[in-house]
């Protein structure tokens, strides 16, 4: 059950982080000096980052552990966060918004994703240690 809760936060908080940013794309232009584009471009390269390291973060959770790699995740989830909320500038907002936020949740993936499924005890077997 706390593994649950566990990913159902970290699903939450990043549908909230998305969903707030999106609502604020005009206030959060006008606070980082930018044009709303420019803040369309931070959210679509946030989702490009996110998506393109996606299979490599469950790769290095399949190295490193799921656990571990969740928390990694979140960590560098929470530094983009901070970053972006003491963002002056359209490049630190990138910085902390696409990037490191990108980062953070593709490792979240890996674990988010393979939660829920076991593969067959045939499989489970054969898989190399």
């Amino acid at each position: 059950m706390l593994v649950l809760l566990t990913l159902a936060a970290g699903q939450f908080l990043m549908t909230l982080d998305s969903s707030v940013m999106n609502v604020s794309i005009a206030t959060v232009a006008k606070d980082v000096g930018t044009t709303v584009t420019g803040i369309q471009g931070a959210i679509t390269a946030y989702t490009l980052v996110m998506a393109a390291l996606m299979i490599t973060g469950a790769k290095i959770g399949a190295i490193i552990g799921r656990k571990r790699a969740f928390a990694i995740g979140c960590v560098i989830y929470g530094c983009g966060s901070f970053t972006t909320s003491i963002a002056q500038s359209l490049p630190v907002l990138l910085f902390g918004w696409s990037l490191l936020e990108g980062i953070g949740a593709a490792l979240r993936s890996g674990r988010l994703h393979t939660a829920w499924w076991q593969p067959p005890a045939p499989w489970r077997s054969r898989s190399a240690p």
